[in-house]
């Protein structure tokens, strides 16, 4: 199929990696960019900064990171609701990522008789329990939990990335099994090749030859489960 003949795709997403690092941007940049090689892709992300990208990939400033996620929810909404116009084919589907920034334009997608598609990263809110307590705490946990509920309730289908993560969100907000589908994880093996001589590399980084070395990339934040 060539680019003319593609879809006029909307995504939202937290950010872009060159913006604000993590895993969740580098993803959703990684899934923009290959979406953009064959349709028209419109990303909106929480930023007052623009980021490069080919010109089938438009980048939408929809919120700014300054404000609280109320506001910002609201602003990914207006832009959804601009850039969707009345319809008639201006946005084929939208693809989100990330619910607060997601609920949205799901509304305005549905509004339309827009196809909407989430992909489940994990459970926001039951990751927030981790990483607080206090009453405050449990009260930001109970309106994300609702807005993680609402946001799912709007989706046509989803994408997990594991069979793990396909019972998780069955199990905490009752999505039937038959629209997750589990598409796993990737890196590119053209730029990601294990050494030829691993033996060197350990030299190289003063590890013990003999023995098992383990490496994770994960922010130190408690629910890692890195301790």
């Amino acid at each position: 199929m060539s680019y003319n003949d593609g879809l006029n795709i909307m995504t939202t997403g937290l950010s872009w990696p060159s913006l604000q690092p993590g895993g969740l941007n580098t993803y959703f940049k990684s899934v923009c960019e290959q979406l953009s090689s064959r349709n028209q892709v419109h990303a909106l992300i929480c930023s007052q900064e623009t980021p490069a990208t080919p010109k089938e990939l438009i980048i939408h400033n929809a919120g700014d990171p300054k404000e609280t996620i109320w506001k910002r929810k609201d602003a990914f909404q207006r832009k959804a609701a601009d850039l969707m116009g009345d319809g008639s084919g201006r946005i084929d589907i939208l693809y989100t990522h990330f619910a607060p920034y997601g609920i949205g334009p799901a509304i305005e997608a549905k509004k339309r008789g827009i196809p909407v598609v989430m992909t489940f990263h994990g459970p926001w809110n039951e990751e927030m329990k981790i990483e607080g307590q206090g009453i405050r705490h449990k009260v930001k946990t109970t309106i994300a939990k609702s807005i993680e509920h609402k946001a799912y309730k709007l989706a046509d289908k989803f994408i997990v990335l594991s069979e793990y993560f396909r019972g998780m969100l069955h199990d905490l907000h009752g999505v039937p099994l038959h629209k997750i589908i589990v598409i796993p994880g990737a890196a590119n093996v053209e730029r990601f090749v294990p050494s030829t001589n691993r033996l060197a590399i350990r030299r190289t980084l003063n590890l013990p030859e003999g023995a098992t070395t383990v490496l994770t990339v994960r922010r130190l934040m408690n629910r890692m489960g890195l301790l």
